[in-house]
Order: structure tokens, then C-alpha cells, then sequence
């Protein structure tokens, strides 16, 4: 009995408060750490809303990213037009048609009247030229 009185101190609790053999400290052990899924913390930072400088209103990250984008692009900034060609692809604004003279495919944007089409064009097209000449 002197023996189990000796040795108790810090670290070293007595006997009958003493852990049973086999048995945890924690049964249900540390929780587990859920892994960070990288598409939906992503997908959930382009849905929040934020207020946007120019227009006064609020819109989601993905739809204020894609106007910086489509402004960009009307610039004539061409990194950003390829871009934007490349995202109305992969939302299906673009259909494919026959090229008539190599019988090759080639895309044509859907825009919504031929007006939208030809003042970006136009507008490209004249910039450069008086950047050039």
C-alpha cells in the first residue's frame, strides 16, 4: 500500500483512477478531419454576391467576371476575346457549320441579332487600323 502511495504525483494518478488495461482514455477517439473538396469551395466562392461598382446591384463573382471578361473582349483585348470564345463553346453558344470551301468544321457564335456581332467586329477592326496607320 505504501508503494501505491509513493508513486502517485503528476502524471502518475492513483490506482483505482488509473486507465483499465486495454481500454482508451478517448473511446471515440479525435474526430475526423473531413477533406476540403476543392470544386465546391470553389463553385461556392463564384455564387457569393457582391455589390458591383459600376452598375450599382448585386450579382454573383461568375457573373461579374464574365461582364470584366466580355468587356475585355469588346476592347479588342484578344487574350480575353479567345477566352470568351472559348467559355461560348463550352456553354454551347457556338454552332458548329460545314465550311463550304474545305468541307471543315468551323464554329459560328449565336448572337442575338447580327447588329451585336458586326459592332464588335467593327469596332476591333477599326482600332487596330488606326493603331497601325
Amino acid at each position: 500500500m505504501t508503494d501505491d502511495i509513493d508513486n502517485v504525483g503528476y502524471g502518475k494518478p492513483p490506482r483505482k483512477h488509473q486507465f483499465e488495461k486495454g481500454r482508451s482514455g478517448n473511446p471515440r477517439g479525435r474526430p475526423k478531419q473531413v477533406p476540403i473538396n476543392l470544386l465546391t469551395s470553389f463553385t461556392d466562392m463564384l455564387d457569393e454576391t457582391v455589390a458591383s461598382r459600376n452598375a450599382g446591384k448585386v450579382m454573383s463573382n461568375r457573373e461579374l467576371m464574365m461582364r470584366t471578361l466580355f468587356a475585355q473582349a469588346a476592347e479588342c483585348n484578344q487574350r480575353a476575346f479567345s477566352r470568351f470564345l472559348k467559355l461560348a463553346r463550352k456553354a454551347g453558344l457556338m454552332k458548329e457549320l460545314p465550311n463550304p470551301y474545305t468541307g471543315n468544321v468551323y464554329s459560328e457564335l449565336e448572337f442575338s441579332t447580327e447588329q451585336d456581332m458586326d459592332e464588335i467586329t467593327d469596332g476591333c477592326w477599326s482600332r487596330t487600323r488606326t493603331k497601325a496607320g
